[in-house]
């Protein structure tokens, strides 16, 4: 839709770094007449998201709008100043408290989400479950396979397992493969292959984009392996099942 950049920037940028930015891009086209570098970071800033307005390929959540958010930020820094003059007034003690909370604020939504930073949304739509309720992606391409739950499958998994994907649409074959590579994943785990003696176990990623009515149907029935991170509000994020006739 029209309006999916500006929905996108608002849900998954912390409220504070927002509430400041839109502080500073106001201010800031507020004093054009005297500096111009805030109309030429708001003109970067606000392309990518107009352009997103027209018929162009919209591809994946925030990916190809990742410029925006440099410039946000500096308009996030110009928001927390001047807000921070404005205390200033009252006590010059309170002159730097926007910018720590600003820093603080980030640093803890950071702390939570750790280690899934691509999955992360604000309490707007309700974090992560909220997001993904509302028909937003909880996770993108195998960024939920941490160094836990590559573990947790490598005792889980017996030996010589079969590893099929359960769609192929998001067939991860290259991502772990690598991981068999560096060492994450047990080097006896047989990705995409078939053995006539044995049942394939099968990946499902929460990728709704890319789900079909055999991946739906998968996610409804008891897996055999389950990730439910707390820092994703307890929201399934991928599974493992054994296939069986």
């Amino acid at each position: 839709p029209w309006h999916n950049g500006f929905v996108l920037v608002a849900i998954t940028v912390p409220l504070l770094t927002l509430l400041f930015g839109l502080i500073g891009l106001f201010w800031g086209l507020s004093k054009t007449l005297h500096n111009r570098l805030p109309a030429y970071l708001a003109l970067h800033m606000l392309i990518p998201i107009l352009a997103r307005m027209f018929r162009v390929p919209a591809h994946d959540g925030v990916r190809l709008m990742l410029p925006v958010f440099f410039f946000l930020a500096a308009f996030a820094g110009l928001g927390a100043d001047f807000t921070g003059r404005l205390l200033g007034r009252i006590s010059e003690r309170l002159n730097p408290l926007p910018g720590l909370a600003l820093v603080l604020a980030s640093a803890l939504a950071l702390f939570q989400i750790h280690p899934y930073e691509l999955s992360y949304y604000n309490s707007i739509v309700g974090g992560p479950s909220g997001a993904w309720k509302n028909g937003f992606e909880l996770t993108y391409w195998y960024d939920a396979f941490t160094p836990e739950v590559l573990a947790e499958i490598n005792q889980k998994l017996p030996q010589n397992a079969e590893i099929q994907s359960a769609n192929e649409l998001s067939m991860p074959s290259m991502v772990v493969s690598q991981y068999q590579d560096e060492g994450r994943l047990r080097p006896d785990i047989l990705l995409g292959g078939r053995q006539p003696n044995q049942f394939p176990y099968m990946w499902l990623l929460t990728h709704d984009s890319k789900a079909n009515f055999f991946t739906r149907g998968l996610y409804v029935m008891k897996p055999w392996y389950e990730s439910r991170p707390k820092q994703l509000g307890q929201a399934r994020v991928l599974a493992a099942r054994l296939r069986q006739r």
